[in-house]
């Protein structure tokens, strides 16, 4: 099933915004089945932990939605990696350390960090 990318970050803010945990009947309610696939992929790319039926934000979560705050970013998901598109271009999401001083170089208003520009 095709999950859009923008709902598994909409996932992750109701998660937020629940104190960082919520039970699958709350997803359930709001997109049915469609709940397991974009909760899957928060899953599979550990921005979200499961017990049971209950799920909840790990902390490259809540670190990737501090990123997304403040700066107008796009994200997508092409050939199994996280893109982020920014003002200052495309990057691919797989090193935390990065992922950080993303998110402070566009607060400053610099580029991508050094090793980041050539993920994308």
């Amino acid at each position: 099933m095709f999950v859009r990318l923008g709902d598994v970050v909409r996932a992750l803010r109701a998660l937020e915004a629940r104190g960082g945990s919520a039970r699958l009947a709350l997803f359930e309610r709001t997109w049915g089945h469609y709940a397991y696939a974009a909760l899957g992929l928060a899953l599979e790319w550990g921005l979200a932990e499961r017990r049971g039926d209950v799920y909840r934000l790990s902390g490259r979560g809540r670190r990737l939605l501090r990123e997304l705050d403040g700066c107008p970013v796009e994200a997508r998901a092409v050939g199994g990696r996280l893109l982020l598109e920014t003002p200052f271009g495309e990057y691919a999401v797989v090193r935390r350390a990065a992922c950080c001083r993303l998110h402070e170089n566009c607060q400053a208003g610099r580029g991508l960090p050094r090793e980041a520009a050539g993920d994308a």
